[in-house]
């Protein structure tokens, strides 16, 4: 270009533009993070030490990027061996305690207590891993307590039971089940016209007295049945007095009788 030059003007323009393009590739350069090219293209003092100034700070940010990405990962002796002063080592020390104690304290709310116990440092954080192992135990048993008396498994909810209040609780709801089982099978049993097995599971003289009212009244209804349907062989066998007897023979057909066909 300076070959086609002819005048000074000419001359100067072409210059200036080779000095901007020559800053800009230096820009580039340092962009890219080449400073060696970077100082290769510099040729004033004031952009040699601006390079020199560029590079310096690239290292530095790398540096700081590294060790709070050791930090991260938790990577103590590279996250150390990135410190320049006892100050940053102080703040690791405090970040990677920070991370120690909330690592911890989530290992316990995961219920892995033993986990927890390998990363305190003293007794009192050793207690209070045991603490929390004991909370989580006792309302895992409150929990299995409640679904085994839920599901009537009473020897399973009394194995579990650790206080009077609870085994009395246990007692009580399983006392309560049996009576609701008895009423309902009392019930089944009074319906099906089973007097026999609804008499076993009878246990007050007002049942019985109730039970005995309530069968006297199905065979009652039953042998108006079978004699509307003159049945009278199944009305007789559900006849119990002499009146009701009485009544049945007298619309009953009499009985008749075969001689000398065979």
């Amino acid at each position: 270009a300076r070959d086609l030059c002819v005048t000074e003007a000419e001359y100067a323009d072409v210059d200036a533009k080779q000095a901007a393009q020559r800053k800009a590739n230096i820009a580039a350069a340092k962009e890219a993070g080449d400073f060696k090219k970077a100082a290769k293209l510099a040729e004033a003092d004031d952009e040699k030490d601006d390079v020199a100034q560029a590079e310096e700070a690239h290292t530095e940010k790398s540096r700081q990027d590294w060790l709070s990405y050791y930090i991260e990962v938790s990577d103590y002796s590279k996250a150390v061996g990135m410190c320049i002063t006892p100050e940053e080592e102080a703040g690791v020390d405090e970040k990677f305690e920070a991370k120690r104690v909330a690592y911890v304290a989530e290992m316990c709310k995961q219920g892995k207590f033993h986990v927890a116990k390998q990363y305190a440092l003293n007794e009192e954080e050793i207690a209070k891993c045991d603490e929390h192992e004991e909370a989580q135990q006792e309302a895992s048993r409150l929990e299995w307590f409640d679904f085994y008396l839920s599901e009537c498994k009473f020897d399973k909810a009394g194995e579990l039971a650790c206080t009077t209040e609870e085994f009395a609780r246990v007692g009580a709801e399983e006392s309560s089940f049996n009576e609701k089982c008895r009423l309902e099978w009392l019930s089944h049993h009074t319906a099906k016209g089973d007097y026999e097995s609804a008499l076993g599971l009878v246990v007050s003289s007002e049942e019985q007295d109730e039970l005995k009212s309530t069968m006297e009244t199905y065979r009652v209804e039953h042998l108006k049945y079978y004699m509307e349907i003159k049945d009278y062989a199944k009305a007789k066998s559900t006849a119990c007095t002499k009146e009701e007897l009485a009544a049945i023979d007298e619309v009953a057909p009499p009985k008749t009788r075969w001689f000398g066909l065979f």
